[in-house]
């Protein structure tokens, strides 16, 4: 008894089917439009990311400076904070 194996329909018709059955997957030929739309989605994901990395610099920096302030009024010291006055 053989395997019969039964291959779609489709309505670019049975070139399409055959095509499918020969190389076992469908083909996208709208390759080149999409094409475009990967580099804005590529474009928007690496700005993403060096948001993060930037903010994540910035939060560990103002946590340092806080551990810093905290440490120095942990000591009894009254001059811990910087205070800029404007030159006149």
């Amino acid at each position: 008894m053989s395997a019969v194996r039964l291959v779609p329909e489709h309505e670019d018709g049975p070139e399409r089917a055959e095509q499918e059955r020969r190389n076992g997957a469908p083909r996208d030929d709208d390759d080149g439009d999409d094409e475009g739309s990967r580099h804005v989605t590529n474009l928007i994901l690496g700005l993403a990311v060096v948001a993060v990395i930037a903010i994540g610099i910035w939060l560990v920096n103002a946590l340092l400076e806080q551990r810093r302030i905290d440490n120095c009024i942990a000591q009894g010291r009254r001059n811990c904070a910087t205070v800029t006055t404007p030159a006149n």
